[in-house]
């Protein structure tokens, strides 16, 4: 997108601006309701930079998804939201492997391919036969 683009995306419009020598974009409610500016070291910044027209409809339930947890004030609502951001922190932290955790994976991984070549090369006798 060029500086001053915009792109509507349902009730959503996406515009690429330039404040103080940086880039951002804006998105805004159809009805300026809303706004949220992403910088552009933003991954979501590169998303709508980028977007193309098979990816609106994916691009939308993102929009709504930031729309209702930024305006939803259910206290119920923004406990689960909370509770749901921890679980992805803790499923990303739990992807760090220690030196014997990486040891056992490499060494059932070895087990595995073996398995499966002497598989393969079993069926291909059978199948010569």
């Amino acid at each position: 997108m060029k500086d001053g683009e915009k792109l509507q995306i349902h009730n959503f419009v996406v515009e690429k601006v330039e404040m103080d020598g940086m880039d951002y974009m804006e998105v805004r409610t159809t009805d300026g309701s809303f706004r949220v500016m992403y910088r552009s070291d933003h991954p979501l910044f590169a998303m709508f930079d980028s977007l193309e027209d098979d990816e609106i409809e994916g691009a939308s339930m993102l929009l709504n998804n930031v729309f209702a947890v930024a305006t939803i004030v259910d206290v119920e609502f923004q406990k689960d939201v909370l509770l749901a951001a921890m679980k992805m922190i803790d499923r990303a932290e739990a992807g760090e492997v220690n030196d014997e955790e990486d040891r056992r994976i490499i060494e059932e991984e070895k087990v595995r391919y073996q398995m499966e070549h002497e598989v393969k090369e079993k069926g291909g006798a059978d199948e010569n036969e």
